[in-house]
């Protein structure tokens, strides 16, 4: 449901791919309100992360959301101490 928007737009439509999204706003301290059927509270959940991610990102060198895909995808599959400190920046993150 999100590929093509994010395709033909990703400096303004996030993706959500459900396993390795929800396995990274988890290990974030993220709450998605992920359901398996699309609906609105959890794409304003998924918007809302990327656009944070993407504003932390930036400095780093994100410009889009596939930069934030690229982080999230890593932040999926990552081992749990990387995945530690990485909950720990986005906390920062989502504080502002």
């Amino acid at each position: 449901m999100t590929l093509f928007p994010f395709l033909g737009r990703p400096d303004r439509h996030p993706i959500l791919r459900p396993g390795s999204t929800r396995e990274a706003a988890e290990r974030l301290g993220i709450d998605l309100r992920f359901d398996e059927t699309p609906n609105w509270a959890t794409y304003s959940s998924l918007r809302a992360l990327s656009t944070r991610l993407l504003e932390a990102l930036a400095p780093s060198g994100a410009s889009d959301f596939i930069d934030v895909e690229i982080f999230t995808h890593a932040a999926s599959t990552m081992r749990a101490s990387g995945a530690k400190r990485l909950a720990q920046r986005a906390e920062k993150v989502a504080a502002k």
